[in-house]
């Protein structure tokens, strides 16, 4: 219980710090709030990796990538960033280079290590994503925690330009 608290009280203290390197493009609500659940769940899954299936996962560096992973969207313009109707492939161009552009934000900050799973959360293990393209163990483990916890939140939640999924 201790370990969770600690948790909650950590992620409490870096709401300020995603609302200040989100508002440059005025992110909604929604954004943070995917940034802070992505976080919660990135951080579960990197404990029932560790403490249960056995294996390397930090929780909390997990938790920290998965906090900061969107943060490059500030370079993208808001407008593309809170459009409710299917963007263009030029609009598409500009978000897939938020995942480098959070890298350079956070590697100053967080170091390589934080800075390489939030360049890597786009990335498929067939090798589809993006930006790299790179698949299956080309991609860092934790970057793929992140993956799971990304989409899975963006498939469960109301985001205006896709359908809730249940589960």
């Amino acid at each position: 219980m201790k370990k969770a608290y600690q948790f909650y009280a950590w992620i409490s203290r870096m709401r300020y710090i995603t609302r200040w390197g989100l508002m440059r493009n005025t992110f909604s609500e929604n954004i943070q709030e995917h940034s802070h659940m992505v976080a919660v769940l990135a951080h579960a899954l990197a404990l029932i990796r560790r403490d249960i299936l056995g294996g390397e996962a930090d929780p909390e560096r997990c938790a920290t990538a998965a906090l900061f992973h969107d943060v490059g969207k500030c370079n993208v313009p808001g407008e593309i960033l809170r459009k409710k109707e299917r963007i263009t492939d030029a609009e598409y161009r500009l978000i897939q280079k938020h995942p480098a552009d959070s890298a350079r934000i956070l590697e100053p900050m967080y170091g390589p290590r934080i800075a390489e799973l939030a360049y890597s959360h786009h990335e498929r293990m067939d090798g589809r994503g993006y930006p790299r393209g790179l698949k299956g163990d080309e991609i860092p483990f934790e970057a793929r925690i992140l993956a799971v916890a990304d989409v899975f939140d963006a498939m469960t939640s109301d985001r205006g330009y896709n359908k809730v999924k249940s589960f």
